[in-house]
């Protein structure tokens, strides 16, 4: 059960990176500034993203 919610939360930042990512590739930054935080959020994501996943394994791992 607790896998599955993270299973979803992973999926709801991968579905948030891809959004942003879009966004800086339709150019829809207005400035180097916008650009930066954009891509920080990219980047805190993708640290999330990590850390949940290797929170997922481990439960994983203490469940067998």
């Amino acid at each position: 059960m607790a896998n599955d919610a993270l299973s979803l939360l992973v999926k709801q930042m991968e579905d948030e990176v891809k959004d942003v990512a879009a966004a800086i590739l339709d150019g829809s930054c207005r400035d180097f500034a916008e650009y930066r935080w954009m891509a920080g959020r990219i980047y805190g994501l993708k640290v999330a993203q990590r850390t949940v996943g290797e929170m997922e394994k481990r439960l994983q791992e203490a469940e067998e």
